[in-house]
């Protein structure tokens, strides 16, 4: 892994790939958009192509002597579903057909979600575990979104497996991810720093699943090295279609990004009052009609032209049941955790803080 094109440079969890990339000495390449803000990578030697997926011919030259591409550009938030499908799903087609019409097969990490693969699901067997009235996503399970985006992602999936047989490619679908510089995960530190109260989504306390960004790093880019490679079967189910959910497909080359530690959400927040430095006050169910209302309303303001926290997607996909996974297969390639996820929430408030991101209002 000598010479990377990273695509979504520039977000979150770009940023953190290209500077690590830059530290193991690898030569990067980032696609940008014209408004992007390219002061974030300043230091890492990046080189800088401008320009978008519609274009065949700029795709071309950005891919050029490549040995390794990592795929994160991606839509998270959009006022109309086809926004979704025209970044997420033909994004991906659109590289796919670049890197075959280039020279040689670089390898492939395309970053995916938890929300494309969709939550886990309650149960009455019996089981031993904490977690046992639970079942967790994993990695050999069919998907079923339920949200825009999360179909939209699992549509991206498909179309790079349809280039299985001409690239090694991979996914790595993260779960909620944390860390510093990050915008989206703010509002339940602020929440834990702010408020005498912590929502929990809807009237039961589902386990769900973080992965902080520098862990996820680690992931993407031993997956790069040594991670297996998609195969035609590996997002399609096997055997009669009239099987109860979830029915199985071989899942290779589909590697989940999770934190060994899955928490229930309370306990959740009680680790992110922990990591402020504030005790505990008290958690507060919200109804899901109160829920779903205000994802209507932050749903008209984004169409105003807002920016709200959260939307009728996110609303609807928090109520859809234990967003948990796990992995089986992230040690096989030599993958290891910076520290307990309380470390890691504490590490994220303690950055927050001292660098402006999170301040205290009381």
């Amino acid at each position: 892994m000598k010479n990377v094109f990273v695509t979504g440079s520039t977000g979150f969890v770009g940023r953190h790939v290209v500077r690590r990339l830059a530290e193991l000495g690898c030569s990067v390449r980032c696609m940008v958009r014209p408004s992007s803000d390219r002061s974030v990578l300043a230091g890492t030697g990046a080189e800088f192509c401008e320009g978008s997926f519609d274009s065949p011919s700029f795709l071309d030259r950005a891919v050029e002597g490549v040995d390794t591409v990592i795929h994160i550009a991606g839509l998270t938030r959009a006022r109309r579903r086809k926004e979704f499908f025209t970044v997420n799903q033909l994004g991906c087609r659109a590289l796919a057909e670049a890197l075959v019409r280039a020279d040689g097969a670089p390898t492939v990490v395309s970053i995916s979600s938890l929300a494309a693969a969709g939550a886990g699901w309650k149960t009455r067997r019996a089981d031993r575990a904490r977690l046992g009235r639970f079942l967790p996503r994993e990695e050999d399970q069919e998907a079923r979104p339920v949200s825009p985006y999360g179909k939209s992602k699992y549509a991206g999936e498909l179309e790079w497996v349809r280039f299985a047989d001409r690239l090694p490619i991979s996914i790595v679908r993260p779960a909620i991810i944390f860390g510093e510089e990050d915008r989206l995960s703010l509002p339940l530190f602020d929440m834990a720093l702010n408020y005498p109260f912590f929502l929990l989504p809807g009237y039961h306390d589902y386990p769900f699943s973080f992965i902080y960004v520098r862990d996820l790093v680690e992931l993407i880019i031993a997956v790069a090295l040594r991670g297996e490679r998609l195969e035609p079967d590996s997002l399609t189910a096997t055997g009669s279609a009239e099987k109860p959910f979830p029915r199985r497909c071989s899942g290779r080359g589909v590697y989940f990004g999770t934190h060994p530690e899955t928490p229930l959400y309370s306990e959740f927040g009680r680790m992110l009052y922990e990591a402020v430095g504030r005790s505990p006050y008290r958690f507060v169910h919200c109804p899901p009609l109160g829920l779903l209302g205000a994802g209507a309303v932050m749903e008209l303001a984004k169409l105003l032209g807002g920016h709200p926290p959260m939307d009728w997607d996110k609303s609807v996909e928090s109520l859809g049941g234990p967003w948990f996974c796990v992995d089986r297969k992230s040690s096989r390639i030599g993958m290891t955790f910076s520290g307990t996820l309380q470390e890691e929430l504490t590490a994220t408030a303690v950055w927050d803080l001292e660098n402006g991101y999170l301040t205290g209002r009381r």
